[in-house]
């Protein structure tokens, strides 16, 4: 059975007899790429298994990024992003993989010329609980410092639970009033010896 395992375990519990099913004659190949196929098709896929899937369609019939993107229906835009962050180094795939962060927080990872700060950012954003606007202006902030000839400052150490579960309080907090339709300006500065917030609510709407 190439594809449809699962809806066939469902109806042997129904006690069905029989089932409609398309009978094809496969060579490897195109086993592969069907049973591939069928598992894009499943919900709850994360980015790198997707990216994985589409690199294996991609090899085995020796496809464009746009062929395959025309066979998915999917924009060639999409496979082109998807596939980009098999770059990544392996410790942020995995972290895409066990949903530690976002797509989003691992493409503005690629924007950083070496493997070591992309793990170093990394690191920092799980362990500070960044959002993805958050990762976007900390790889904007490094590159500017870079171009400009400027070190990177070394890592500080991690937060404490305690101050970690503060700092995420505020921000969940912060969160919440911007849903609520009020345009809060904020912005985060960590210190050497503390980790400030100013906040500007508007007195008008």
């Amino acid at each position: 059975m190439i594809a449809g395992e699962r809806r066939w375990r469902a109806v042997k519990s129904l006690g069905w007899t029989t089932i409609p099913a398309i009978v094809r004659v496969m060579n490897d190949a195109q086993t592969a790429s069907a049973a591939l196929i069928e598992n894009l098709q499943r919900e709850g896929l994360t980015p790198i298994e997707e990216a994985v899937a589409y690199q294996q369609l991609l090899q085995l019939h020796g496809l464009t990024q746009e062929s395959l993107a025309q066979r998915l229906g999917k924009g060639q835009s999409t496979i082109a992003n998807k596939l980009r962050l098999l770059n990544l180094p392996e410790a942020v795939q995995q972290g895409l993989l066990a949903r530690k962060i976002t797509e989003r927080h691992a493409r503005a990872l690629l924007a950083l010329p070496s493997e070591e700060l992309q793990v170093k950012l990394y690191e920092e954003c799980v362990e500070r609980g960044w959002n993805v606007k958050q990762m976007e202006e900390r790889v904007k902030s490094l590159l500017v410092k870079m171009q400009s000839g400027e070190k990177p400052r070394p890592r500080r150490r991690g937060l404490s639970r305690d101050v970690r579960l503060a700092v995420n309080t505020i921000r969940q907090s912060l969160e919440m009033i911007q849903q609520s339709g009020l345009v809060v300006d904020c912005k985060e500065n960590d210190d050497e010896d503390y980790y400030e917030f100013v906040i500007r609510v508007p007195k008008k709407s």
